[in-house]
């Protein structure tokens, strides 16, 4: 059985407009028996907004494994970027640019409800996506396996 995930309270007063903004988001989600392949194209921009003009892009990565990460057709190289359990950084991201990453996911492991997980309701299997397209319009496909 999953351990419910607890969310932590954020609270308008501390908000910080983010060091970047993704106007476009490609998705090609891969399902397979045990996992899927997510190949995400963003279009990166930096925020003129934010406080901190030369801050890292860091992408939130939680419960993924990021097996690729190319950046204006680039691939780099581990030392290029960081990832941790919660975060994928680029150090020395530009200002303007097409970020391409591939990350495997485990759906059955998911414990959040969120990206792609596995609900298991009588004798089917269904597997539902949940993108969070703003905090006023959560979208879910599913699919049966």
């Amino acid at each position: 059985m999953r351990k419910a995930a607890i969310a932590a309270t954020v609270y308008l007063k501390n908000y910080i407009p983010p060091a970047f903004l993704i106007p476009e988001v490609e998705l090609d989600i891969s399902l397979f028996e045990d996992h899927a392949v997510v190949r995400s194209k963003l279009a990166v921009e930096r925020n003129r907004e934010a406080a901190d003009s030369t801050a890292p892009l860091q992408l939130n990565i939680d419960e993924l494994r990021v097996e690729s990460v190319i950046l204006n057709k680039i691939a780099l190289t581990p030392d290029q970027y960081t990832v941790d359990e919660h975060h994928l950084t680029i150090a020395k991201a530009p200002d303007s640019f097409e970020l391409v990453t591939v990350c495997r996911i485990y759906p059955e492991q998911n414990s959040k409800l969120m990206g792609i997980y596995i609900i298991r309701p009588a004798q089917d299997s269904l597997v539902c996506v949940r993108q969070r397209v703003s905090d006023a319009s959560p979208h879910f496909w599913t699919a049966r396996t």
